[in-house]
């Protein structure tokens, strides 16, 4: 009897695989590239920028936007977005404005690391405290 060899078999799945991925992949780049949303744009090249965002739960916030200059609160859920409000005061309007700008982004960086990090450090505090008692 021959033995059975899995080399030229294992090499045959691999290549297989490589080839679906580079396809998926492949599809993925073209969609994000022909699909993208046109519209109007401001100066700066979009019509809608986000100044502030405040988490308030697992799937809730409510965001400060800027569309095409004016400028409102939306509450946004899980379920649904809400319109709140039209904010007026130029004053606040502007140091908002001059924030984002000096951070030179419309939303503030969330990383999920750092959420992470400071949620095991409070963890330990906690339990530090509660054996000190």
């Amino acid at each position: 009897m021959e033995p059975i060899s899995f080399f030229p078999a294992l090499l045959k799945m691999i290549s297989a695989l490589a080839l679906v991925l580079g396809i998926m992949i492949g599809l993925a780049f073209l969609v994000r590239r022909f699909f993208q949303q046109t519209g109007m744009a401001t100066p700066d090249g979009s019509s809608i920028t986000i100044l502030a965002v405040k988490y308030l739960g697992p799937k809730s916030s409510i965001m400060i936007v800027d569309i095409l200059g004016e400028v409102v609160v939306i509450g946004v859920s899980n379920q649904q977005m809400s319109y709140l409000t039209t904010l007026d005061d130029e004053a606040a309007l502007e140091k908002l404005r001059s924030l984002n700008r000096q951070r030179g982004r419309g939303i503030p960086a969330v990383d999920p690391l750092d959420r992470y990090k400071n949620l095991v450090r409070s963890l330990i505090r906690q339990k530090k405290d509660g054996d000190r008692s």
